[in-house]
């Protein structure tokens, strides 16, 4: 090849990478201005509300959209929880008695579910409260001739847990209770029983929740009353034993 010509190509050769590496770093340039401007722009619209809002000028009152917009808020959270008021019964008093004292011990309830899954409503039971239903059942079932927080011939120890799903469209609740007897220091029984009520497709309302939890504990109640009366004879025979 000619020697002009070899330098004609390679001359045209740098003159074109010259120009795309000028022209990549324009574009570079104009990239990082643009990211700048909206950055910028971004930091503006951010801090220029905090320059005319009154939050650090105590002297002056907040505005009134702002109040009713918190106001609002606090409304909206406060209203996603459904707090759990239960007082179940039983149908009737029991015809099966132990003429002797009941202390009642009822742990925390253990919640499963509402808590945890994302986009569902908050759930909140007390263990005020489900110590009060599980008392109020006790004392309306008569099976003990007293039921109290207080020393007695005999310890029961409830301990609950509650677990939220979702099922072929509707909610299902299931209550596990579990019972320990004991005579002073020394288990002498225990009891478990387990149930699950279906509940409604959704959970506007707290009663949507309520209604099926005290449904679900007031079986399992009827079933661990039951059971223990079934020993009836045994919780007899171990006063005696103590009192000889």
């Amino acid at each position: 090849m000619h020697p002009i010509s070899e330098w004609w190509i390679h001359t045209t050769d740098s003159t074109e990478r010259a120009y795309r590496n000028s022209h990549s770093s324009v574009a570079r340039l104009r990239d990082r201005v643009r990211a700048n401007f909206w950055i910028n722009s971004l930091i503006v619209h951010l801090v220029a509300p905090v320059k005319t809002f009154p939050l650090y000028q105590l002297h002056r009152p907040f505005p009134t959209a702002f109040v009713v917009l918190m106001l609002s808020l606090w409304i909206t959270c406060a209203s996603c929880v459904h707090k759990i008021h239960v007082t179940p019964l039983p149908g009737e008093p029991s015809s099966i008695s132990i003429p002797r004292n009941l202390q009642l011990i009822v742990t925390p309830p253990s919640l499963e579910g509402a808590d945890h899954r994302p986009g569902i409503t908050l759930l909140k039971w007390s263990q005020a409260d489900l110590t009060q239903a599980i008392f109020g059942y006790l004392q309306q079932r008569g099976t003990f001739a007293s039921v109290s927080g207080d020393p007695g011939d005999f310890t029961l120890r409830v301990d609950t847990k509650l677990s939220l799903s979702s099922r072929q469209g509707l909610y299902h609740y299931r209550i596990v209770l579990h019972g320990e007897m004991s005579e002073g220091e020394h288990a002498v029984n225990s009891y478990r029983a387990e149930h699950s009520v279906a509940g409604s497709s959704v959970r506007w309302v707290t009663d949507s929740d309520r209604i099926p939890i005290e449904t679900a504990l007031r079986m399992a109640l009827e079933n661990v009353t039951g059971k223990i009366e079934e020993d009836r004879r045994f919780y007899l025979k171990q006063i005696e034993k103590s009192a000889q």
